[in-house]
């Protein structure tokens, strides 16, 4: 439950209608405002599943060299972003499901959201917090990982966490161009 209740300044909506737009105008035109999604008028929130991930993927991948806008639209059943950048050669759609390297467009920006450790991003599990903070001070192997770890296996647990950390751009391949290379090594991903 929100503690806000509505106001002249604050404003809350279930979903996202492009009808929207007048009232974060008028926000903008005036002494400004607070615009929340997913919040019913009682204050009780509805979920908007990856949500902020998807936003920042969005903003870490664009490509601010085209003048397209970032555009962000929110339906019942659907979210729908366009931020102008296009798929990267190295990895295409069909490997998406698939562990990968995180290339982001914009390194920096990447590296930002990183830094300020913006966890809330991703959700990040209790696994995966202790394997970054191994690969803080060093660049480690699964198999070193698992004893770091202090287990004896390469669990399910363990690959699903690398593979989402990966995933969300928070570490890297040592040897991006060989994953399953037998001296590979996983790193932060501003670590050399």
């Amino acid at each position: 439950m929100i503690q806000l209740k509505e106001s002249q300044t604050v404003e809350f909506k279930q979903i996202w209608k492009d009808e929207y737009l007048k009232t974060i105008c008028a926000f903008s035109n005036s002494e400004g405002g607070d615009f929340y999604i997913g919040i019913c008028d009682d204050g009780s929130v509805r979920k908007v599943q990856n949500l902020k991930e998807a936003v920042i993927n969005a903003l870490i991948h664009r490509d601010y060299s085209n003048t397209v806008n970032l555009q962000i639209k929110v339906y019942d059943e659907k979210l729908v972003m366009y931020n102008g950048a296009t798929l990267s050669e190295e990895v295409p759609i069909e490997r998406f499901d698939k562990p990968h390297q995180s290339k982001p467009f914009n390194p920096t920006i990447a590296s930002v959201f990183y830094k300020a450790q913006v966890e809330a991003q991703v959700e990040l599990n209790e696994t995966e917090k202790r394997i970054l903070i191994l690969l803080k001070h060093k660049n480690l192997s699964s198999k070193e990982l698992v004893e770091q770890l202090g287990l004896k296996i390469l669990s399910g647990s363990i690959k699903n966490a690398i593979k989402h950390l990966l995933e969300v751009g928070f570490i890297s391949y040592t040897i991006p161009n060989k994953p399953r290379s037998k001296n590979q090594k996983y790193k932060t991903v501003n670590q050399k």
